[in-house]
């Protein structure tokens, strides 16, 4: 549908329709829709135990560390590869191209920090990267949200 509108229509609605189908396209795109819905899932179970009128704090803070505990057994480097497996193939049934490493930035000077530039030798790691810091920061928005351990 976004195809024909692109194809059909020359306004603003049709410029639009056509950088949606190309950002649909892309395997980066891809692997962030089905990364959100892998992480986000389990997040969202947990949403609504915490929502109950009539919640104890022990089956909260259960929710809580069932969650912590889905986000670090993702963060490993099976867990990973068998997500990456999985987008490779649904990427490959969806007819999207291979994964690219995007175009090396060199950040500006106001923002370098003198920090070493981590430049990536292939896909495969650079998507290992977003995945684990993904991983990192929902574990630690639970840790900082409430606080305790196991």
């Amino acid at each position: 549908m976004m195809e024909e509108v692109h194809s059909t229509t020359h306004d603003e609605y049709g410029l639009k329709a056509g950088g949606i189908v190309t950002a649909l396209e892309k395997f980066d795109t891809l692997f962030g829709l089905q990364l959100g819905h892998l992480l986000f899932g389990c997040a969202e179970n947990t949403s609504k135990v915490l929502q109950a009128k009539d919640l104890l704090i022990q089956e909260a803070m259960s929710a809580v560390n069932v969650t912590r505990a889905f986000y670090q057994r993702q963060r490993q480097d099976d867990a990973f590869n068998v997500f990456y497996d999985s987008v490779l193939k649904g990427a490959k049934e969806l007819e999207i191209g291979e994964p690219v490493l995007p175009r090396y930035r060199k950040a500006p000077q106001r923002y370098d920090d003198g920090a070493p530039h981590v430049q990536f030798s292939d896909p495969r790691s650079f998507y290992r990267q977003k995945y684990f810091e993904a991983c990192d920061l929902l574990i630690q928005e639970l840790h900082d949200r409430f606080g305790q351990e196991k």
